[in-house]
């Protein structure tokens, strides 16, 4: 039994293992993939990936079948994935529209183990359905198609179109002078087109090239011309795009073009004005798709579209920023680490951060790419810096610091050159408040400190008494410009900020125990009024007033030469006729002008009749409500400085010439050389002057011949010492000895420049000869001077100048010489401790010479062109000087 039960066992061992010996094993799974496209778009597609033992995946889009055949490679270029088994989409997206495509796939079946088959398929995309479709929004651009609407082909238009940052899109309709979509597309340099068309706007095109490849140079400023800023990673950029007509004939003067947009503009502007928000405006600045209230006055095709670059990733880094803040200095010190590339910074005070926030759409998260954009850097005065190094930012040498004043501080730290990693910092930080005591200032007239004093020269002492100055400025003029500014509304400190800078040399003698010592040249005697401002490191400065940060000093007057006897005196008196060759302006030179001549009268000094007529006292009364006797103690004061005059005519042994140079004959001409004597003036109900010694220095023409020692005659011209030839208008006159070289209004050292006379026996003619510089002619012209610079009349004399006695010309034209003033006459009015001054002032008393000029001797301090200042204002209010 046991044997038996033993050989059955052995037996079902031996048939199990020949059973098993005939069974065949499973074959084993293997990687495989499969790709098929499901669908395409105009700028997208979907492909199936159908996958078996794949861990990753990798592809490429090309347009060209040929390329990208090797799996390292399509891993090195392409996008990447991981997988599993099974089925898989992938979204296209960026594609253009009705363009063949080759997508190629290559697979790891582990991480030492590609895939050994590249899978592709091909596809084409579809034509595009939308206007306006955004093909692609990227860390440095965009890419956008326009379809051309098939009704805009039909009405033979053309799409211009434009775009930009969203700040600057606001700036332009934000504010008074708001500018409809339709206006910003007219100035977006004639782009247009008239067919479909795909553009493309990143850092790889901000510039126009060629068909080379080489940049096109602006044939104005020699640099290449550019096709757009840069664009920073999350900035908002508005596109627009519209309907536009040809035009033949155009306001605009630009020729032939695309010029008149399908936009009702007189239904937008009449409902805007209409609306009762008054002046120029937005009707709204939304710049979502939804559009903007004005976009309903568009009666063609018009699209804008708000789009937003993608957002940067966090940068992992720090930047310590400390501050030392005082009340108009302070320090920010920037420690960036090692993941830093650069950063950029923007610091506003509060007022104008708001304005910022405005234009940024009210969105503060915009601050960060706007802290680095083209637009923060270029029009609000943001700042970079490389992250290598430790930065002390001294705010003052950027901004102007105000005291007690908030301020906003933002900076992105980038950690690559897109700008694609960021980190952005904000912060306030608050001025304090002024502590520190205004400059004393002590300004005191003092002698010459040559021990002789000169009619020519006034000397000033200015001394900061608490040594604090840090800045400064004066003016220094007449008395008389002075009042004129005062009288304008000005006050002194005004008129000084409008004066001229203090140097640090100056600074530091005016700090100086002694102080500093100041010459200006002046007409002998002359009140010269020299006022100063100076400011401390806190930016306080002192109120000037008499007796603080102001003085006046007079020259004395002009010494009286030694008399010379000469029949000259009574043989030359009378009336003569003045002759020379001249050369008149064409409009571009000067032509001959043939010989021309005018009335010259000679005489001792200038007469006024005894008494006023009837019609004076009316003026007066009429036009400043003047009383008879206030007009004869005016009219008796303006004797004493007509005599007071021809006794300095006499001591200097002159004679007084009314009358001189050639008018043009043009209806439209100015006048430059009408005789106005000064009792014209006093009686003109158009001249307004500031004193009667500003009559006599406004009136003329008026000139001098000198009799000199040894008996010759003599034409002397100084502009340093003496008064102007006359004020034309607006322009002083002066006589310049005018050749080849330039002109000549005195010689070095402020000495006369003379011109010799030769007088005929019998004494009924002279003639005026040239002055010879460096062997060359130069004549007695009549210049004006405006704005510091010397311009002839319409007519120059080019010869010597004949007088022969008598006058029997027909009377030349003669018209008013006004000041373009107010019809009133004023004087001047003082009390005890004030510096009160009423009625307008004479014109400038110094002529600076331009640099072409022969040699001179320049003051030691120029005086101040107060008139400038005039003018400055005057512009400001929106009136200009004629």
């Amino acid at each position: 039994m046991t044997k038996s039960f033993k050989a059955l066992v052995a037996g079902l061992c031996s048939l199990a293992v020949l059973a098993t010996g005939c069974t065949d094993k499973p074959a084993p799974e293997v990687p495989s993939a499969e790709a098929a496209v499901v669908s395409a778009e105009a700028t997208t597609a979907t492909i199936k990936l159908t996958t078996k033992l794949i861990s990753e995946y990798a592809y490429v889009v090309r347009t060209d079948a040929t390329q990208a055949d090797d799996a390292a490679i399509i891993f090195l270029e392409g996008t990447t994935g991981t997988i599993a088994d099974g089925e898989t989409q992938i979204t296209l997206e960026g594609l253009r529209g009705q363009t063949n495509y080759v997508v190629k796939f290559a697979f790891r079946v582990s991480e030492t183990e590609f895939y050994d088959q590249i899978v592709a398929v091909e596809f084409t995309t579809t034509d595009y359905t939308d206007n306006v479709t955004i093909l692609g929004l990227y860390n440095d651009g965009f890419a956008v198609h326009y379809k051309v609407p098939q009704e805009v082909k039909e009405r033979g238009n053309a799409i211009r179109y434009n775009f930009g940052t969203l700040p600057m899109y606001l700036m332009q309709k934000k504010g008074w002078r708001s500018l409809p979509d339709a206006d910003i597309l007219l100035m977006n340099g004639q782009k247009h087109f008239v067919g479909d068309t795909t553009m493309e706007f990143t850092s790889k095109n901000l510039y126009m090239v060629d068909d080379e490849g080489n940049y096109v140079l602006d044939e104005w400023t020699g640099e290449p011309i550019s096709l757009h800023t840069p664009y920073t990673p999350g900035e908002p950029l508005v596109l627009m795009a519209g309907e536009f007509t040809y035009d033949t004939e155009n306001i605009t003067g630009w020729g032939n073009g695309w010029y008149t947009p399908m936009f009702d503009t007189d239904g937008y502007y009449e409902e805007l004005w209409g609306s009762g928000e008054g002046g120029w405006g937005p009707l709204a600045v939304e710049v979502d798709d939804e559009g903007s209230s004005e976009d309903k006055f568009w009666n063609g095709w018009f699209s804008r579209k708000h789009i937003t670059l993608p957002q940067p990733t966090e940068l992992d880094c720090n930047l310590d920023i400390k501050l030392d803040i005082g009340s108009k200095k302070g320090t920010i010190t920037f420690t960036p680490d090692e993941n830093i590339l650069r950063y950029c910074v923007f610091i506003t005070p509060e007022y104008e951060y708001e304005m910022v926030l405005e234009y940024l759409d009210n969105n503060p998260d915009y601050l960060q790419w706007f802290t680095a954009s083209f637009p923060g850097y270029a029009y609000f005065g943001a700042m970079t810096f490389e992250g290598n190094t430790i930065t002390e930012l001294a705010l003052e040498d950027y901004f102007y610091l105000e005291p007690e004043t908030t301020y906003h501080l933002f900076v992105t730290a980038l950690g690559d050159e897109m700008g694609a990693s960021q980190k952005f910092y904000s912060q306030t930080f608050t001025t304090l408040g002024k502590t520190l005591p205004a400059p004393e200032v002590e300004v005191k007239a003092i002698s010459n400190p040559s021990g002789t004093e000169s009619p020519y020269e006034v000397w000033f002492n200015v001394k900061c008494t608490n040594k604090n100055a840090v800045s400064g400025k004066y003016a220094a003029n007449y008395e008389s410009e002075w009042g004129k500014l005062l009288n304008f509304g000005m006050n002194y400190n005004d008129i000084v900020n409008s004066g001229n800078n203090l140097s640090a040399a100056d600074i530091a003698k005016i700090n100086s125990d002694e102080g500093m010592d100041m010459m200006f040249s002046s007409l002998p005697d002359m009140t010269t009024l020299l006022g100063i401002v100076l400011q401390n490191e806190e930016e306080t400065y002192n109120v000037i007033d008499l007796g603080s940060g102001l003085a006046s000093a007079t020259t004395i007057k002009e010494p009286a030469k030694t008399p010379v006897s000469s029949s000259l005196f009574t043989d030359l008196l009378g009336t003569w006729t003045m002759s020379a060759q001249t050369a008149v302006f064409d409009g571009s030179d000067f032509v001959d002008g043939g010989e021309r001549k005018c009335k010259v009268t000679i005489a001792e000094g200038f007469t006024l009749p005894e008494t006023l007529a009837d019609s004076v006292y009316t003026i007066y009364h009429d036009a400043i409500g003047m009383g008879k006797d206030a007009v004869d103690a005016l009219y008796d004061d303006l004797k004493e400085e007509v005599a007071a005059y021809n006794a300095k005519l006499k001591s200097q042994n002159r004679l007084l010439c009314t009358g001189f140079g050639f008018e043009s004959t043009k209806s439209d001409a100015l006048q430059y050389y009408t005789l106005k004597t000064p009792y014209d003036l006093f009686v003109s109900k158009d001249y307004n002057g500031y004193d009667n010694r500003s009559i006599i220095f406004d009136c003329g023409p008026k000139w001098f011949l000198e009799v000199f020692e040894d008996g010759s005659l003599g034409v002397p011209i100084n502009d340093a010492h003496e008064y102007p030839l006359s004020l034309a208008q607006y322009y002083t006159m002066y006589l310049a000895a005018v050749g080849a070289e330039g002109y000549i209004t005195r010689l070095v050292g402020d000495e006369d420049c003379v011109f010799p006379c030769e007088v005929a026996g019998d004494k009924n003619s002279f003639v005026i000869k040239p002055f010879m510089y460096n062997d060359n002619p130069f004549y007695l012209t009549g210049v004006y001077s405006y704005y510091g610079m010397i311009y002839p009349t319409d007519f120059k004399i080019v010869s010597e100048i004949k007088f022969t006695k008598g006058w029997t010309e027909e009377t030349s034209i003669q018209r008013t010489a006004t000041k373009s003033m107010s019809a009133t006459r004023t004087i001047e009015s003082k009390s005890a401790g004030t510096a009160e001054f009423v009625g307008s002032a004479a014109a400038m008393r110094r002529t600076p010479m331009p640099d072409n000029a022969p040699a001179r001797q320049k003051a030691s301090y120029k005086r101040v062109k107060v008139e400038d200042a005039v003018t400055r204002m005057m512009k400001a209010y929106g009136y200009e000087r004629q």
